[in-house]
């Protein structure tokens, strides 16, 4: 493998950015593709546990995110015809205090934005309007392909390309995801 050769990135979503962030905090040089004209989220709400809000803290976006973060003081389950309340789970500062870190529920949106923000401070390339259509790899090289033929090589290749995951299906030869 030549020497310097980044490890690729498919997708620039949540998973392929806090990917990255990850590899630049160890010193590992990334490149992001992304399929899209632009990289944004799209969705609604997430939640996240206290191991996730652990990982967001090593990376060092969860200073930045807290704000947006609401933080539960329990999950209420119901049944569904009566209302009846089936169980209820702790959460609040009973479970930061057993996990070392708190339950949050925030915005996809917020959380995207703040990653993203992080690798274009940790220098991250990101090309977007890169809709990978082709592999090929072996002992020494990987050669990534978009649909316009520009070719981009690298050392690696993470797939974070979503549901449809072209990189999944170039890899492991798989049916899509039926819906």
């Amino acid at each position: 493998m030549p020497i310097g050769q980044p490890i690729l990135i498919a997708g620039a979503g949540i998973a392929g950015l806090a990917t990255a962030l990850a590899l630049a905090r160890a010193g590992v040089h990334c490149r992001i593709f992304e399929r899209r004209e632009a990289a944004t989220e799209e969705g609604a709400g997430i939640q996240i546990g206290p191991n996730g809000v652990a990982v967001l803290r090593r990376l060092g976006v969860a200073d930045g995110l807290m704000r947006h973060a609401g933080v539960p003081q329990e999950i209420m389950v119901h049944d569904g015809p009566s209302g009846r309340v089936l169980t209820r789970l702790p959460l609040g500062a009973w479970i930061e205090a057993r996990h070392g870190a708190p339950y949050w529920v925030l915005h996809r949106a917020d959380l995207h934005a703040a990653l993203l923000a992080a690798c274009q401070d940790a220098n991250v390339e990101i090309t977007t309007g890169f809709g990978l259509t082709s592999l090929v790899q072996s002992e020494t090289s990987l050669r990534i392909q978009d649909a316009t033929g520009k070719v981009k090589d690298g050392s690696g290749l993470v797939g974070a390309d979503g549901l449809w995951s072209v990189v999944r299906e170039q890899v492991f030869d798989s049916t899509a995801p039926v819906h």
